[in-house]
């Protein structure tokens, strides 16, 4: 599925597990540019089960214009990302650009913290599938 639009996807400490990391695999299946982004760039992130990710950019690092799709897991990381003035404000900023905003489970914590709500949402692990199936379809357009 070649696409123009890059993807951010959001994380912190305690994401979910299978939340980050399907959508970010299904991604790269697909060929989409995909950055993950978190506060520091070289700092290593623990999910709930202690899978370690280091982002490739830090949240100083990138601007919200340049993605055309937002991506945020579950997990403690959507508390976390939401009491983050620098993410609410790429957030919004994303938002403000027409970005597709998505959220799975806890992560919705962090659009709503920022004001917006996500295009493509879920409430479980279980429906990841369809979650990707639906972000596909709306990153088309």
């Amino acid at each position: 599925m070649p696409t123009n639009k890059r993807v951010a996807i959001l994380v912190h400490d305690g994401y979910q597990d299978l939340q980050f990391w399907y959508p970010l695999l299904r991604l790269r299946e697909e060929g989409v540019p995909v950055t993950v982004v978190s506060v520091e760039p070289e700092k290593t992130y623990l999910s709930q089960l202690e899978y370690p990710v280091i982002p490739d950019q830090g949240i100083a690092q990138v601007q919200a214009k340049d993605f055309g799709a937002v991506i945020v897991p579950g997990g403690a990381s959507g508390k976390y990302l939401a009491e983050e003035p620098r993410m609410q404000r790429f957030i919004k900023d994303a938002a403000a650009g027409g970005a597709l905003l998505t959220a799975i489970a806890e992560g919705v914590t962090a659009l709503s913290a920022a004001g917006v709500k996500g295009s493509v949402t879920v409430k479980t692990t279980n429906e990841l599938p369809a979650f990707c199936r639906a972000f596909f379809e709306a990153l088309k357009k």
